[in-house]
């Protein structure tokens, strides 16, 4: 082989480390057995290893909560028989395994390539703060909801009562109006009982005087 083309192999693999390795994701190859064949610094620094020697060789599911393990060793099978670039998980929580256990959201891009066998690439990234975010949102809207619902039962209640006040007033206003229309007729009833009281007490004196005499 010419030093040139060596040069560029080497220049060219040099380049592929580099980005590989100082990529601000996570990236996983795995075989078509699952098997795990190369991982770069953040993803380690992700899952809390120190070493990549320690995951190289594991089943990939050594990154994954032990109860997604039979349904996502499922999924890798129908990703082996038909392999395409797509979002993985899409509408669904998906979760990584630290090597201390600690479990934490993550996204996941699927990729792949063919050397003579299947090859499956992950871009992993963790998602935490997101999720944070989101769920913070998702509780602030429900206060709003919980809050207009308050809202919305006490302008019921205070429409309900206006609504009561009104009637009441209007049916004093009847009342009124209708004390208005008698009025008249009980002064003129009342003045007639003073007129008739009036001459009572004119006879009644003329009486006296004539008895007097």
């Amino acid at each position: 082989m010419p030093d040139t083309l060596i040069n560029q192999t080497s220049n060219e693999s040099q380049l592929f480390e580099a980005l590989f390795q100082n990529a601000s994701l996570g990236i996983l190859v795995i075989d078509q057995d699952g098997k795990i064949k190369l991982a770069n610094n953040f993803l380690l620094l992700l899952f809390g290893y120190s070493h990549v020697s320690e995951i190289i060789g594991e089943k990939v599911e050594v990154l994954i909560p032990a109860r997604f393990h039979k349904h996502h060793a499922h999924d890798r099978e129908k990703y082996v028989k038909k392999p395409e670039p797509r979002p993985m998980g899409l509408g669904m929580d998906l979760f990584g395994k630290k090597k201390s256990g600690e479990e934490f959201p993550v996204e996941i891009s699927l990729s792949s390539y063919k050397n003579g066998k299947v090859y499956g690439i992950a871009f992993i990234s963790d998602i935490t703060r997101r999720k944070e975010i989101e769920e913070s949102v998702f509780r602030q809207q429900k206060e709003l909801e919980e809050i207009n619902a308050t809202i919305e039962r006490f302008n019921l209640e205070l429409a309900s009562k206006v609504s009561f006040r009104t009637e009441q007033l209007q049916a004093t206003l009847k009342e009124l109006e209708k004390s208005k229309d008698e009025l008249p007729k009980t002064l003129s009833k009342e003045k007639v009982v003073v007129d008739m009281k009036g001459c009572l007490v004119t006879i009644a004196s003329v009486g006296f005087r004539s008895r007097r005499r």
